[in-house]
């Protein structure tokens, strides 16, 4: 009886022993096994518009199931090795990861904002001050200035070795071409209109900042869904007529423009709305006989910065005859804006032109104190400079 006792307690331990391996290969093998998620900083494949990733092959179901039950998994850590994107010229850019070495011909401020800084090897020459006025000098000091991107110095560019070369649409062919057959990737896209988050997702993407460029979005979204909620029951006659001009006289917008498109998101009617162009050439006469209530020039580098620039173009506007006998000079609404509120900070722009349109809808927003919070925010700096007049 003793010796059965014996067998049948030694079986049960035996049992115990074999269960308890069975089940730490088990955990073993889960904890080693690709998750169907991906894990932190990867792109899952999407439709072409939007970012997708290129990583090392894994295991298909049919091979981790032929996979002796004895045999631990060897699996490395899926990591991406390249992301493809399309630019908003619609070409397809597979960047090599991680990315090192930037050429910021334009986005440096989101460059930043996701926490890349510190990989930018090359910037724009036309970076204005109030750009280079939030930026860390440290970081400044270290860049070379390679051109712009209507004419970028391609040698500079090429000594530099960057792994990638961010520019807007104004970078020729050929010169893109140059780059692209020195082996550098090279993306042509913009923050403006309809391509601005699709944009801020391919840079967080590209630079495995996901969650920062969604954070970044957000806060955007919330002020751009606060106008839209506003001006949202605006009828057609409760709306101003604007006329927007770009970087030189009788220069606007229309369809499909970006500007366009703030004037429309603000509860403006652009006075170009059935132009041909996105950028058309209006004329003189055009533009008298449409009579609008509000007039914005956007004011750029090349126009200087201070004070007096922002004084001058718009005692200019003021001046011209064409536009002398228009609501908007009687009322005086005529307002300048820097152009990188139109652009990078296109979130702060369009909270202007919805105070300018509509002062009483917006009167407890206050643009100027939300462009502060706005660059200590996401630069930890104070704003400074002049960017609007009056």
């Amino acid at each position: 009886m003793k010796r059965t006792t014996l067998i049948v307690t030694m079986s049960i331990i035996g049992i115990v022993i074999a269960a308890f391996v069975y089940g730490a290969h088990n955990l073993l093998y889960s904890a080693t096994s690709p998750s169907s998620t991906p894990p932190p900083n990867t792109v899952s494949p999407t439709p072409a518009s939007t970012p997708t990733s290129t990583a090392t092959p894994t295991p298909s179901s049919s091979s981790t199931s032929s996979s002796s039950s004895t045999d631990l998994p060897n699996l490395p850590l899926q990591v991406p090795t390249t992301i493809t994107i399309v630019d908003a010229n619609g070409a397809n850019v597979t960047v090599a990861l991680p990315v090192e070495r930037i050429v910021c011909l334009t986005m440096i401020e989101t460059v930043y904002i996701l926490g890349a800084g510190d990989r930018v090897v090359g910037y724009d020459a036309s970076l204005g001050s109030d750009t280079a006025a939030i930026l860390p000098s440290s970081m400044l000091a270290s860049l070379v200035n390679v051109g712009t991107d209507m004419a970028p110095n391609l040698e500079l560019i090429l000594e530099l070795q960057p792994d990638l070369v961010l520019a807007s649409q104004r970078l020729s062919d050929e010169n893109r071409k140059k780059l692209e057959n020195a082996g550098i990737a090279v993306i042509e896209d913009t923050l403006t209109g309809t391509r601005r988050n699709t944009c801020i997702r391919n840079l967080g993407a590209l630079l495995g900042a996901e969650q920062r460029a969604e954070e970044f979005i957000a806060y955007e979204t919330y002020y751009i869904n606060l106008v839209n909620t506003r001006i949202a029951t605006l009828s057609r006659d409760e709306k101003p007529l604007v006329y927007f001009e770009w970087y030189k006289p009788w220069f606007s917008t229309g369809p499909g423009g970006s500007y366009n498109k703030l004037i429309v998101e603000t509860g403006g009617i652009n006075i170009a709305e059935n132009a041909t162009l996105s950028s058309p050439e209006l004329s003189p006469e055009f533009v008298a006989e449409a009579n609008p209530a509000i007039i914005i020039r956007m004011l750029t580098y090349l126009d200087g910065e201070d004070l007096a620039a922002f004084q001058t173009l718009r005692n200019d506007m003021l001046n011209r005859a064409a536009l002398s006998g228009t609501q908007a000079v009687q009322d005086g609404k005529v307002y300048i804006i820097k152009s990188n509120l139109l652009v990078e900070r296109q979130m702060i722009g369009m909270l202007y032109f919805a105070k300018w349109l509509h002062p009483n809808l917006f009167q407890d927003i206050d643009p100027a104190a939300i462009y502060a919070e706005y660059i200590q925010r996401f630069f930890g700096a104070t704003l400074t400079g002049v960017f609007v007049y009056p």
